[in-house]
């Protein structure tokens, strides 16, 4: 196919006024947040809309595991970098330790996304469901930021402390919260659709 070309600007704006395409449109991943908590009802209603993603047989493989609690995201989030470091040091020559919080950066909220370890359907589920919780977040005023790296818990002593069932891993998390940033619109692209009908 080669090169697809990105265009960076200007950023998308949805056709209609609808609400749906808004969030969409206007999602971002946010690595600054806001010292404040996120209310329990805002975090349930997240995790309603995580539950309403579909799923390969409707088997809803997710499990979410939450953390609202500082010092514990900051200490998984330490347990996670101590693994995660020599990843980091290869691909950007640089030392994570030396972050502040270079897994979660400092959310108040993570949901980390947890399914059976052996599902080959697992993986494109939790992605739905992930995404779900993501915009859903961003209609509500919250922003988020997907984190692979936190699937390293597995690796980590830390993993015992989250209920993690026998025969799950955690996939994938997000971290949640109050936006502190207003990154900038990274081009799409353009060319990577192919109409096989005819007009």
């Amino acid at each position: 196919m080669g090169n697809l070309s990105l265009k960076t600007l200007p950023p998308p704006v949805p056709a209609t006024d609808n609400p749906v395409l808004k969030t969409i449109f206007e999602r971002r991943a946010v690595r600054k947040f806001r010292y404040k908590t996120v209310d329990r009802t805002l975090t349930d209603q997240l995790i309603e809309a995580g539950r309403m993603a579909p799923s390969a047989m409707n088997r809803q493989p997710y499990r979410f595991i939450i953390i609202d609690n500082s010092k514990e995201i900051r200490d998984l989030s330490i347990e996670i970098m101590k693994v995660a470091e020599p990843l980091f040091h290869l691909a950007h020559k640089t030392n994570i330790l030396e972050h502040d919080d270079a897994i979660f950066y400092n959310a108040p909220l993570v949901i980390l996304i947890a399914g059976p370890a052996h599902d080959d359907w697992a993986a494109m589920d939790i992605g739905m469901c992930a995404q779900n919780i993501m915009l859903s977040a961003k209609s509500l005023g919250l922003e988020t930021c997907p984190v692979g790296f936190a699937a390293l818990v597995n690796q980590t002593p830390a993993v015992r402390t989250l209920r993690i069932e026998p025969g799950e891993k955690v996939y994938l998390a997000l971290a949640a919260g109050y936006g502190e940033e207003s990154p900038v619109f990274h081009g799409r692209k353009h060319n990577n659709a192919v109409y096989l009908s005819k007009m």
